[in-house]
């Protein structure tokens, strides 16, 4: 799963923020409020399907893995 995000520069630093914060977390600035109609916004993953997919393999249970070459071997060998 890919979430988007908006991300604005701080005005201040120069540095890339969530749209949705109110205050720069890297100098503590405040940030504008309102988007001014015309400007870009930019969309960029929060990860890249690389990182996602590895995400979703590491979650994956050190048992279950095991499991399942268990019962491949089991089934090779029973043939």
């Amino acid at each position: 799963l890919v979430s988007f995000t908006h991300v604005i520069s701080c005005p201040d630093c120069g540095k890339g923020v969530e749209a949705t914060f109110k205050f720069c977390p890297y100098c503590g600035k405040p940030l504008p409020t309102e988007e001014h109609e015309g400007s870009q916004t930019f969309v960029k993953p929060s990860m890249s399907s690389s990182q996602a997919l590895q995400q979703i393999s590491s979650a994956l249970p050190l048992k279950h893995l095991l499991c399942s070459v268990c019962l491949i071997f089991v089934i090779l060998v029973c043939k």
